[in-house]
């Protein structure tokens, strides 16, 4: 994602970007897209329905989760300078 991110914030005419992360913002979602509603200055975020239980079928192997985690951790710490902040939640435990 960091690689989009820098492109679009080098294309921008804005000063700003809203990046959300997923794992910060499932537990207070609809509050979340209240907030968001009221930052973009729009009215249709209360009307959305969220519905997601964020389950999956099978845990993923260790092995796959370790690799993916060390082939992302130079993209995520790009975007954690970036951001001026760690996402925790992305952290291979």
């Amino acid at each position: 994602y960091i690689n989009k991110i820098i492109e679009k914030l080098e294309l921008s005419k804005n000063d700003f970007l809203v990046i959300s992360i997923e794992e910060l913002t499932r537990k207070n979602s609809k509050e979340y897209l209240e907030e968001l509603s009221k930052f973009m200055n729009i009215d249709c975020m209360s009307k959305i329905s969220v519905e997601n239980n964020n389950e999956y079928e099978f845990e993923l192997d260790k092995n796959i989760k370790n690799k993916l985690y060390e082939f992302y951790k130079p993209f995520n710490n790009k975007l954690f300078e970036l951001i001026g902040r760690e996402i925790k939640e992305w952290n291979n435990e």
